[in-house]
């Protein structure tokens, strides 16, 4: 999710008439609200002054929403939630600077980056470069199992499949239909299909949930997903829906991979990039489930936080300079000029880097940015 364009902001303008006034409002959506705006006089040639003003009144409205909205959360403390919210406000605001093909070359490496990671905590061995080209020329390595390929190559049959829209709404249908590619070509008879027989987790105690069961739970967790983010940040929230569905462990095979993917998809629609998780984060991702099963979310929540912090400093460096109209704001000064902010023992090191280049990037606000090759 990000800020439109100046080409897709004209798209969406809508055009009133009421008596003699004739004028333009713009609907945003935003990682935060939706809201309709009021633009200004019907006159096309006025239509980049309107933009920078429509974005300047949603930066605002975003920043405004950030320091009133109050989560529930005892596992979190305020200042991470807050730092969260920034994350994705940043990102709303500063990929609607991109052009539409530097959005599609963003898109598409930190897709190959994703894939490569979710694949490879499961074992794949297709390196960064093998699964670019699988996902992008249908390329298979010689030497490697054909399942290896499948793995990878399927991910760009199921974005195919996804479109570009950002906010899916979680179902069992959806849910289904992702197992369905991830294991196409691997096990079609198990795609898309709940396991019938009980199964046990690889070197775990814990039981999953028995077959039968396994939609009524599955309901259930989707409707307590939904009502969680009414108090708890979207963050959270996801965090909990991810440990439940691994409990479940609805598939014979590739709940991992769903389980993921579903994450990619709830986060994506919450305004957060691709949350890289690849085989050098693996123990500590299981050991965090581990604790999960047991009823402690704490460790996987500040295992997802910690990420997402660290890939916002990795992807912070495509973002073009314009998004100092929000690193400029007195909130954000005041927030990296606390030092002492208490987070987890394992973002604390991500955080401090973090805050170190903000602080680079505010003070030489002149510099653009460039898109660097990463593949």
């Amino acid at each position: 999710m990000r800020f439109d364009s100046i080409e897709e902001f004209a798209s969406k303008l809508k055009h009133y008439t009421k008596r003699k006034s004739s004028y333009y409002q713009y609907r945003a959506k935003t990682p935060f609200f939706t809201k309709t705006y009021y633009v200004g006089r019907y006159n096309s040639d006025n239509i980049p002054t309107y933009y920078v003003n429509i974005r300047n009144e949603v930066v605002e409205d975003i920043l405004k929403t950030i320091k009133n909205k109050d989560y529930f959360s005892d596992i979190l403390s305020r200042d991470e939630l807050v730092l969260l919210d920034w994350i994705r406000a940043i990102f709303f605001t500063g990929l609607g600077y991109f052009s539409k093909s530097e959005m599609e070359e963003y898109e598409d490496k930190e897709f190959t980056r994703y894939v490569h990671g979710t694949t490879a905590i499961e074992g794949n061995t297709y390196s960064l470069r093998e699964t670019c080209l699988s996902l992008s020329e249908n390329q298979i390595v010689e030497g490697k199992p054909i399942r290896e390929f499948h793995e990878v190559h399927n991910y760009q049959k199921l974005r195919e499949f996804m479109g570009t829209k950002m906010d899916h709404k979680v179902s069992i249908d959806l849910i289904k239909k992702i197992h369905q590619f991830v294991l196409e070509n691997i096990d079609d008879e198990a795609a898309g299909y709940f396991r019938n027989i009980m199964v046990g987790i690889r070197g775990s105690n814990f039981t999953p949930t028995p077959a039968i069961l396994i939609e009524e739970e599955l309901e259930e967790l989707i409707r307590d997903y939904y009502n969680d983010l009414e108090n708890f940040h979207p963050v959270e929230s996801i965090a909990r829906f991810h440990q439940r569905f691994e409990e479940i462990h609805p598939f014979i095979d590739g709940n991992g991979r769903v389980g993921r993917e579903i994450m990619r998809i709830q986060l994506r629609s919450h305004g957060y990039p691709f949350l890289y998780i690849g085989k050098e984060h693996r123990e500590r991702y299981l050991k965090a489930l581990d604790v999960g099963n047991e009823g402690n979310y704490r460790d996987l929540v500040s295992f997802v936080v910690s990420l997402i912090i660290d890939e916002f400093f990795e992807h912070t460096k495509y973002l073009r300079d314009s998004l100092n109209e929000l690193l400029e704001s007195e909130e954000f000064k005041e927030l990296i000029a606390r030092q002492d902010i208490p987070l987890t023992e394992e973002s604390q090191s991500n955080f401090e880097e973090l805050v170190n280049y903000l602080k680079v990037l505010y003070e030489d606000s002149p510099k653009r940015v460039s898109f660097v090759q990463r593949v």
